[in-house]
């Protein structure tokens, strides 16, 4: 079964959320295009179904609490967005490890390690992390 679309669902909700954590507090649009490539619609007004998935991403990742957004323009962008809580707090984390002498080490932050999954990782990577994300809740 060829899974390509769902590596590409979290590539896409990696990088909207690492976009809004550098951005934070500041609302922010983003944009489709910079997240799969600019083109135009079809004859008939359709984007592709790359593009149109990407988007769903992002509308995705509001419906489900992580982000929020003022409004959108067409399927381009959303407009001043910015993270929930629980995705800022999560982004956050910084999950404690045990080295090999039993003492704590702390790891990276989750936005850190995420962004070295996308610069130098696999999308294996990127696809576990963001995974592990979703499938987090936040104690308050």
């Amino acid at each position: 079964m060829d899974e390509l679309h769902i590596d590409d669902f979290y590539k896409d909700c990696a990088v909207v959320l690492l976009r809004l954590y550098r951005s934070f507090p500041r609302k922010t649009s983003i944009y489709v295009g910079d997240l799969c490539g600019y083109e135009e619609t079809d004859e008939i007004g359709l984007y592709s179904d790359r593009f149109q998935a990407c988007f769903a991403a992002i509308m995705w990742l509001a419906e489900e609490g992580h982000i929020r957004y003022a409004g959108t323009i067409g399927q381009e962008a959303i407009e001043l967005a910015t993270l929930s809580q629980k995705s800022f707090t999560l982004l956050s984390n910084k999950p404690v490890e045990y080295s090999n002498n039993d003492q704590h080490e702390e790891s990276p932050t989750l936005a850190k390690q995420i962004h070295r999954a996308i610069t130098q990782g696999t999308s294996n990577q990127v696809s576990y992390l963001i995974s592990q994300l979703l499938s987090q809740t936040v104690v308050h």
